[in-house]
């Protein structure tokens, strides 16, 4: 038989519609959706605009060697001779580690500020206020437990809370749960269900 939109394939029961977002955010995010309208329509580009479309791409490459002579490695290389030497891969490395430090602790205090703004979004649509719960998702269910540890280190310190805390207070019922599994770390989730599974009806 047919199956009815939204609905599982086992319970019958429609999918809540929270739970659908978050995993619908992990999915098919900006950047995803935008490569793949780029390979969708680039044979039809080139087809229709051939000598545009080559001078566009040889710009391109010529941007990505201008790029690639000022990044990181090959301003320490042009200053230590060859990377063949294993001093200048030693400090290649330290380098790089120490701008991708840089670089997660900034995407970490961006989000920490995304989720505090989304539990204080005010007057939503249809005249509700409260939290704004697709910006959340968008912030917790799209990134690693490294980085949601990240984020819970740098909303402690720009906001002297707790975010684990804050997010349970403004959702709820299996919403809230999820969320909470979501920012907990592996050892607490466990824990978690355990306690749930100890409590519930049967146990």
């Amino acid at each position: 038989g047919s199956k009815s939109r939204g609905v599982g394939p086992r319970t019958g029961r429609k999918a809540a519609p929270r739970a659908r977002q978050a995993r619908h955010a992990i999915t098919n995010t900006p950047r995803s959706q935008g490569a793949k309208r780029a390979l969708r329509h680039a044979p039809e580009q080139l087809n229709r605009h051939p000598k545009l479309t080559m001078a566009a791409m040889s710009q391109v490459m010529l941007d990505e060697k201008t790029r690639l002579r000022n990044t990181t490695v090959a301003k320490i290389v042009a200053a230590r001779g060859s990377l063949d030497d294993p001093e200048t891969k030693k400090e290649c490395c330290r380098r790089l580690q120490k701008i991708n430090n840089m670089l997660k602790d900034r995407i970490a205090e961006m989000d920490a500020t995304m989720a505090r703004d989304a539990m204080h979004a005010g007057i939503l649509k249809g005249g509700f206020s409260g939290c704004d719960n697709s910006k959340l998702i968008a912030v917790l269910c799209t990134r690693t437990k490294a980085s949601l540890n990240r984020t819970k280190q740098q909303y402690r310190a720009k906001f002297d809370r707790d975010l684990c805390k804050d997010v349970k207070s403004k959702t709820g019922s299996d919403y809230g749960r999820m969320m909470g599994h979501a920012l907990s770390d592996p050892d607490e989730y466990v824990a978690d269900v355990i306690h749930a599974a100890c409590h519930g009806m049967g146990c």
